[in-house]
């Protein structure tokens, strides 16, 4: 006789309490998020205005392959990020914690499909910082042996 493996999960007041913390500290940790994002739009409209401005005043910046401006616009994206990644760290906490007051079985499927999202996005972005350390490192390690070839003075 074969049985199957069921998830259904109670929650008991221990564990709703500890849920209930989790959910009020990943409310705070949103907020600082949102902070974050909003400090980041702001670096990027200064960085901006003052890279365009320097490259427009000084002529020697404006001759550089590489203008100031276009950082940025590197940080417009990872401001996105951070208001995507709080955006869903916000809606498990106020779904686990309407959950837990009305005692809602179907609120916390979505409190934990958000919190599931978070972690996707989370994993994803530091898969992706490692590789981008990872060239990196390779890169670094090229340019210092390409370094060590040349003259020394």
């Amino acid at each position: 006789m074969e049985t199957s493996k069921s998830y259904v999960v109670s929650i008991n007041e221990s564990a709703a309490g500890y849920l209930y913390k989790s959910a009020s500290w990943t409310t705070f940790f949103a907020v600082l998020g949102y902070i974050a994002a909003a400090l980041l739009l702001l670096m990027a409209m200064f960085v901006l205005v003052s890279g365009g401005l320097i490259s427009r005043f000084n002529p020697a910046v404006a001759q550089m392959p590489f203008n100031f401006a276009w950082l940025g616009v590197i940080y417009l994206p990872i401001a996105a990020l951070y208001i995507w990644t709080s955006t869903l760290m916000l809606g498990f906490a106020s779904k686990a914690k309407q959950a837990l007051k009305d005692n809602d079985d179907d609120m916390i499927e979505q409190s934990f499909k958000k919190m599931k999202q978070f972690l996707t996005i989370f994993g994803v972005m530091t898969i992706a910082l490692l590789v981008l350390y990872f060239f990196m490192i390779i890169a670094m390690i090229v340019g210092s042996i390409s370094g060590m070839s040349g003259p020394m003075i």
